[in-house]
């Protein structure tokens, strides 16, 4: 579900993380000794920004955490959601989801996926040189800073 990342997008990718410095993770609640996954600035804009991430948003059938025992249960539910880059094919990534998770459940285990949404992302065309400077200029003025898109 990776994506080759334009030149142009890469080159954003390393303003933004100049401007932004270590607040991209700093501005994250994180237990003391925790680092983020990369060192390079860069590397984590393009994570947040151009790189397929799957979050569990929601699990159902589990136990809390007062009742929680070593049993079995007859089924379990989870919510996810895959965060895909802007250039890659929503239904195409949906479809690999589907058969990464379904090709060979553990144990003869019945999986089921109910796929809700399959959005293809967005990649906006590049910008006019006129209103790239615009854009610079008025944040420059309000924020001290250079744009970052």
């Amino acid at each position: 579900m990776n994506v080759e990342i334009p030149a142009e997008r890469q080159a954003q990718a390393k303003r933004a993380a100049e401007v932004v410095d270590t607040e991209i993770f700093e501005k994250f609640p994180m237990v003391d000794g925790l680092r983020p996954m990369n060192e390079d600035l860069t590397e984590l804009v393009l994570n947040r920004t151009w790189r397929p991430a799957l979050s569990v948003t929601g699990v159902g059938g589990m136990p809390a955490l007062e009742s929680a025992g070593n049993v079995l249960r007859p089924q379990t539910s989870v919510k996810l959601s895959l965060r895909l880059p802007p250039t890659a094919d929503g239904k195409t990534c949906g479809e690999l989801l589907k058969e990464a998770l379904l090709r060979d459940p553990p144990n003869g285990a019945h999986v089921t996926l109910d796929l809700e949404k399959a959005s293809t992302g967005w990649n906006a065309p590049a910008m006019a040189p006129w209103l790239t400077q615009a854009i610079d200029d008025a944040s420059q003025a309000f924020f001290g800073k250079p744009a970052i898109s």
